[in-house]
């Protein structure tokens, strides 16, 4: 009987196997995905322990052209064989999108891993329903910072759970320029 990798152990290998194929270099690999050169040699470490978050994954998935399923297991299909997920968001109803759901959804599945969350902003943790609706300005509907709203609480809740072995790392300068209302936080009340 053979054993079955662990998901953070196929998701190595796998994402090994996708640099390797690239021919590029672990910086260039990264730099396409829009991700830190030291986020990927995390990712690719052996001994992490830790599963990227789903925004990582979409990004790596996106930009190299790979199936997320392949990606984080749930297929074998092989790194383009399977269907990308493309986010279509709408702001049209107060429910959160699909895009979010299966977010939470995955965040159930990875229950019992520690995982790393590495925000492009501030952490959801510090988010007050003024800072969300200013970072959906932007967006189009009237249920827009509703929606938001809502799936954060949803996030947070799940964060909260006693069983939830999660961290949250930001750079000192994203804290610090939005606390002194520098860069893209020049404009929030």
């Amino acid at each position: 009987m053979q054993i079955s990798p662990l998901p953070v152990e196929l998701f190595v290998e796998r994402l090994t196997d996708a640099l390797q194929r690239s021919g590029l270099k672990r910086g260039e690999f990264a730099a396409r995905a829009g991700i830190d050169r030291t986020t990927l040699a995390q990712l690719l470490s052996p001994t992490s322990g830790r599963l990227p978050r789903l925004d990582t994954v979409l990004a790596l998935a996106a930009a190299h052209e790979l199936s997320i399923d392949w990606l984080v297991g749930l297929s074998n299909a092989g790194p383009v064989a399977a269907e990308m997920v493309v986010q279509h968001t709408s702001f049209e109803t107060p429910t959160p999108t699909p895009t979010d759901e299966r977010l939470l959804a995955w965040l159930t599945e990875a229950a019992d891993y520690k995982m790393r969350y590495v925000p492009s902003t501030l952490p959801d943790l510090l988010k007050s329903d003024e800072v969300i609706d200013f970072e959906r300005s932007r967006a189009a509907g009237p249920h827009a910072t509703q929606t938001t709203i809502a799936t954060t609480e949803a996030r947070l809740a799940w964060a909260r759970h006693p069983d939830t072995d999660m961290e949250c790392c930001s750079s000192t300068q994203s804290i610090t320029s939005f606390a002194r209302g520098e860069g893209m936080w020049s404009r929030l009340g």
